[in-house]
């Protein structure tokens, strides 16, 4: 692998004899190499060496005068309006870009900032490990002696192949796209990059990680404050500086918004998740490096950030002269477009690598056919699928099949020939040399649903929150409805509110006011709705000790309905595992991000558990697609058509989808920013009733051959740089189509019962079993408590409490039951009642109402309770012991002050210590 580093070396040539007393100035260095220069030097008397430094210092001045002032075009001071303002609304990029440049070169003190090109030949990576781990446990933490028995004696494990045989080039400027179902990395060894090519080369990962509790503004003011030149323009301080570049990368990536925001994690709520990638972009491309590797960094991007992101490379490229390779999944056609040069990854053998303008034609000279509709980047792509791969008539058993078919078709071509003399040329201008030539040794060292009938359909829903005070809407008068066996897509920009939908819809929301009506079948949602949904977050969060299969056992058994059996829920754990293809890595443990399952694989988990669960009603996807290369992404989508058929109602959200991946949706939602809605229809075949509204009503005409779904952004002025004047959602709200939904909900609303009625399947324990409140909780006696515990009722001073409020508030009351509450029986002949049942009240308690009576005239009527001293006895409460208990809380409350008070002072009083005397 070779890099090469283009830049000035600042040195001047030795002066000339001719020139003793009008030396130029230079910050770099000389040797002088003749006697007469340094006899001249030895004698110069001290009138001339200060006319002399009197020149240097009046050259500097001069050269510093022309830097500060501010011309036309100038960055600094910064305009107060205009392409270069940031905060303006005629801010440009590459304008910027260009006076930037301009102000970096000036500054440099003859050192230009570098440019950096890559080439590699016969590259081949591969490490040493074993296809299998065990978990690690008590149990077999001596296994890992004989691990460290092999390492010690240095028995290598199993090697495995990661890229074969890969060559190409990229010049400086150049931009090159990485595609493939699992591109791999692209990049220097880590060993260089951090001593030869330190802030040369970054590498930015596809995990989001940052301090959560850190502002946008905050992470990106350290960003560009790290990065900040030693030599900065005059005329301004190197806090504006840094300030400067922040808020010119947060206008460049549409975050300028969210500046006093947090930028959140998985389980700190900040910005949301397409914001959050923003902000690694934006704090990558703040390093400004000649060289800069992006490991799938549209994930989570709307196809219009994802395009606005590599136009920026494409800026840093034309007008700094930056590398990007840019491994990316489910490119847009004019994201593609954007790139200079594209390799194909096929299991990590290389089967194209050249300009993006010849690959298609390459694949279709192989006898393949590109699909209309279906970008150059999902045609490359397919060519790693035999499912996708679509053969030309009469090529058939002509064509590449395996990995190795394409490998070797492609180093049969015109087109490796033509690669292999630019990466010689390349090498024969920037050859090996000195401690960073690397040889092939120093290489080695070291990886079935059931089908529903409720339809769920919400209106007018509202959600405000205070943000420091001040109240936002978040969602604004939202109105949909899902139906069993539909698949439908919720799009919109970062920080239209699609999670929030999904969050208020599946009552996960725990902050806020929502407002509007939420239905199942016209009825409000009841408690059992959260168990009937499943809703997959966008982020992966699974217990990493546990395997696959314990993840989905675990989801079924404690949330699959109580009727299925043990053996009938895990049965179905290992349908759901065939469904998604996770039979491979079924027992495999899930690790952590980097180690255990790969992004993929951890998101077909995140999918599969809450399969596991059997959703009864609807299935929320927040985002499933994010991340996945296009091959995978369309399994998704074959999955989910596969259980709407079924019946399953689905609502899902979902950024940058190609044009056939959009055509799998049967309904969009899109929404504006502020939660507003824009569009609630069927799609329509080749999304022509999506594209006819908005021609219908002003937009702009769909261009053929164009991503609908990028297409309808650029509409409503969502897509970066895209302004619109037609007010989207008010338009909506004054077309038939809004109309008719109106009238479907209301529809739904009044077609249900006035009550809560049991529909079939309905659970019916949500009507017969409730929480009780607090108030009117049951405490458990001495009675109920198993034997050991019995320690807990003597110890506990709340049992003293209750017994001093029942013994004060009760005791020594007459109670007089009701006439059904009488014991009736007849007495002995010759006996009145109250002799027959004089021994036993006197043993038993209780009173006769009708102590006189005798056999024969009336039944004796008996009443167990006399006296509230009875029940009071029942349950160990006795009026006697008033003023003991009233003393024990005394001396409990005094007891728990004391020793606060003590605990306080032992910790945190500081104390005297002695001073030894001398």
């Amino acid at each position: 692998m070779r890099s090469d580093s283009d830049t000035d070396s600042g040195t001047l040539p030795p002066p000339s004899t001719n020139e003793k007393k009008a030396l130029p100035p230079s910050s770099g260095s000389y040797s002088a190499g003749t006697t007469t220069e340094k006899e001249w030097t030895k004698h110069e008397d001290a009138a001339d060496q200060e006319t002399r430094m009197n020149d240097e210092v009046l050259q500097l001045a001069r050269r510093y005068t022309t830097q500060s002032n501010a011309a036309p075009g100038s960055l600094f001071p910064v305009p107060a309006e205009g392409p270069l303002n940031p905060s303006s609304p005629d801010f440009n990029a590459r304008k910027w870009a260009k006076a930037f440049y301009n102000i970096r070169t000036d500054t440099s003190e003859g050192n230009p900032p570098k440019t950096t090109g890559i080439a590699f030949k016969n590259l081949n990576v591969f490490g040493y490990g074993t296809s299998t781990d065990y978990q690690k446990s008590v149990g077999n933490v001596f296994l890992e002696a004989a691990s460290l028995v092999k390492k010690l004696t240095g028995a290598k494990e199993q090697r495995i192949d990661i890229l074969h045989d890969l060559e190409g080039v990229v010049h400086s400027g150049e931009m090159l796209a990485v595609l493939g179902p699992r591109p791999g990395p692209v990049g220097i060894q880590p060993k260089d990059m951090r001593t030869a090519f330190r802030g040369e080369a970054i590498y930015t990962a596809e995990v989001d990680e940052h301090f959560a509790h850190l502002t946008v503004g905050d992470t990106l003011y350290f960003a560009a404050r790290a990065r900040c030149p030693k030599n900065i323009p005059e005329g301004i301080s190197r806090r504006e500086y840094v300030e400067h570049l922040r808020d010119v990368t947060m206008a460049m990536f549409g975050i300028h918004h969210t500046k006093n925001t947090r930028v959140g994690d998985d389980f700190v709520r900040g910005v949301s998740g397409g914001e959050r990638k923003r902000v690694t972009i934006a704090e990558a491309a703040l390093s400004y490096s000649p060289l800069q590797c992006w490991d799938n960094s549209t994930r989570g991007l709307d196809s219009a950030n994802a395009l606005e992101f590599c136009r920026t490379l494409r800026t840093q490229a034309d007008t700094m002269g930056c590398t990007s390779c840019v491994a990316i999944y489910q490119a847009s056609q004019d994201a593609y477009d954007v790139f200079d040069k594209v390799v194909v990854l096929y299991e990590g053998r290389q089967i194209y690598f050249g300009k993006t303008t010849e690959a298609q034609a390459y694949f279709e000279g192989l006898g393949f056919i590109c699909p209309e509709q279906q970008t150059t980047a999902d045609f490359l792509t397919s060519m790693t699928s035999h499912q996708e791969r679509v053969i030309r008539p009469g090529w058939e058993g002509k064509t590449p099949r395996s990995p190795d078919d394409f490998a070797r078709a492609w180093k049969a071509s015109q087109h490796r020939a033509r690669l292999l003399e630019d990466v010689e040329d390349y090498l024969q201008r920037h050859p090996f040399g000195g401690e960073h030539y690397q040889n092939e040794d120093d290489s080695e060292g070291v990886a079935g649903m059931e089908k529903q009938t409720s339809v769920f359909h919400w209106k007018d829903v509202c959600y405000d929150i205070k943000i420091k005070g001040e109240p936002r809407r978040i969602l604004d008068h939202v109105d949909g409805r899902v139906k069993p066996g539909t698949l439908t897509a919720l799009m919109g920009v970062s920080g239209a509110g699609k999670t929030t939908l999904l969050d208020v819809l599946a009552t996960r929301v725990t902050v806020g006011v929502i407002s509007g009506d939420m239905l199942v079948n016209g009825q409000p949602r009841d408690d059992s709705f959260q168990r009937k949904t499943g809703y997959v977050q966008q982020q992966d969060l699974h217990l990493h000790t546990s395997t696959v299969r314990e993840a989905l056992n675990f989801s079924a058994l404690l949330r699959q309905p109580a009727n299925y059996t043990r053996k009938e829920k895990l049965e179905y754990v290992d349908t759901v595992i065939g469904l998604l293809g996770m039979e491979e890595y079924s027992d495999a443990v899930i690790g952590v991000p980097g180690e255990g399952l790969n992004v993929e694989q951890r998101k077909r988990l995140t999918i599969d558990v809450e399969f596991a669960a059997r959703p009864q009603l609807l299935l929320l996807l927040d985002e499933p697609t994010s991340g996945l290369d296009s091959q995978t992404s369309w399994s998704i989508c074959n999955l989910m058509e596969k259980l709407t058929k079924s019946g399953q109602a689905i609502l899902c959200t979902i950024h940058q989808p190609s044009a056939m991946l959009f055509q799998r949706f049967d309904r969009l939602i899109l929404l504006a920013r502020g939660g507003r809605t824009v569009y609630f229809r069927e799609i329509g075949k080749n999304s022509q009733t999506l594209v006819d509204y908005f021609v219908r009503n002003g937009g702009l005409e769909c261009p053929p051959g164009a991503n609908p779904a990028e297409y309808m952004l650029e509409v409503i002025g969502a897509a970066p740089g895209a302004h619109t004047d037609i007010d989207w959602p008010a338009v909506w709200r004054q077309t038939p189509e809004y109309q008719s939904v109106q009238y479907e909900l209301t529809r739904l609303c009044s077609g249900g019962p006035a009550r809560p009625a049991l529909a079939d399947g309905q659970d019916q324990s949500t009507y017969k079993e409730f929480a009780a409140g607090f108030s009117t909780q049951i405490l458990a006696g001495p009675n109920d408590l198993p034997g050991f515990w019995i320690f807990m009722y003597r110890v506990n001073p709340f049992t003293y409490v209750v017994e001093g409020f029942l013994g004060t508030s009760l005791a020594n009351a007459a109670v007089h039951c009701a006439s059904n509450e009488f014991v009736s029986f007849a007495a002995p002949s010759g006996q009145t009642c109250g002799q027959y049942m004089s021994d036993y009240i006197s043993a038993a308690g209780g009173y006769l109402s009708n102590p006189d009576a005798v056999n024969g005239a009336e039944e004796c009527q008996y009443c167990a309770v006399s006296d509230t001293n009875t029940f009071l006895k029942g349950i160990n409460v006795d009026f006697d012991h008033r003023w003991r208990n009233f003393g024990l809380m005394w001396a409990y409350c005094i007891f728990n002050i004391v020793v606060a008070a003590l605990v306080y002072w032992l910790v945190r009083m500081p104390k005297n210590k002695k001073v030894k005397k001398e």
